[in-house]
């Protein structure tokens, strides 16, 4: 177990007296928490909602939020004073879910859950994870959830085709085949160049689309190689996946898609989908 997850499990015992701290037993039946919320407050609209979408994106739903609950109890420790102070200046820069801001909450929260570092490779996911599975009985279910949602990425694809239900995807470079949900309802076009971020199928062989899918226009596949030959990613290398996977793992660490996406422009923006401009040009 990492030493931070060691002095906070040591110190929630105190934390439980507060009747301000969400107890972590009222996540056991994580698989209904976004059902019971939706009941709890009355909002007819969230139970509509919750009856149209896939039941994959609503179990990854279940888990972002729980993972937001427990992250409100774990930030309040003091080992984690840096990571908080990165976050509030990330979010103060790109103003997530503004009017003036491209950038989505879904989006920032997934880079504050899964790319920022604590310590070493340590996110405040897999922090979370490891501190729930010391101190309460959360369902095995929540568990495997937080771990698929560790594996997931931002990745851009190219819409290669669809159909009424699913969106057929090849990873720029790679030429990697996925096929993918999006939630919003926005499936796109053939050709279109997309900024997502995908977590695994859970059943089947389908990815979820898990942010607002940023369509990227005026850009072609030309621009696209000069970007990633200036990372020193070349088509014709080994291991190809592995180094992909790795650029974009290490250039998610630092705010360096929150920069992209918040200095661009948006061509067109709704609750579906919103269209940005160009590559790329800050470093990371």
């Amino acid at each position: 177990m990492n030493n931070i997850a060691a002095a906070i499990i040591e110190d929630l015992q105190k934390l439980a007296q507060d009747q301000k701290i969400v107890k972590l037993e009222d996540l056991k039946q994580s698989e209904h928490l976004l059902e019971k919320m939706a009941e709890d407050r009355e909002d007819q609209e969230l139970q509509t909602l919750l009856k149209e979408l896939d039941p994959s994106f609503i179990l990854y739903m279940n888990m972002i939020e729980c993972l937001m609950i427990i992250s409100t109890i774990i930030r309040k420790h003091p080992t984690l004073e840096d990571f908080n102070n990165r976050v509030a200046a990330a979010e103060k820069s790109f103003c997530p879910g503004t009017w003036d801001s491209t950038v989505t909450e879904s989006f920032f929260n997934m880079w504050v859950l899964f790319d920022v570092k604590i310590q070493g490779d340590l996110t405040l996911a897999g922090l979370c994870l490891q501190v729930a599975k010391e101190i309460s009985s959360v369902k095995k279910n929540l568990y495997a959830l937080i771990e698929k949602g560790l594996s997931s990425r931002v990745g851009i694809y190219n819409v290669h085709d669809r159909d009424d239900d699913m969106i057929y995807f090849k990873e720029l470079i790679t030429g990697k085949q996925i096929n993918a949900i999006c939630p919003t309802g926005y499936m796109g076009q053939p050709g279109e160049t997309w900024l997502v971020r995908l977590f695994p199928p859970l059943d089947g062989e389908s990815f979820i689309i898990v942010t607002t899918p940023y369509c990227i226009c005026n850009t072609d596949s030309e621009d696209w190689d000069r970007y990633f030959e200036e990372k020193g990613i070349r088509p014709d290398m080994n291991n190809l996946e592995k180094e992909v996977d790795r650029f974009f793992r290490k250039s998610a660490e630092t705010p360096y898609w929150l920069s992209y996406i918040r200095s661009t422009p948006p061509t067109l923006e709704t609750e579906e989908c919103i269209h940005i401009s160009g590559i790329p040009k800050a470093t990371y």
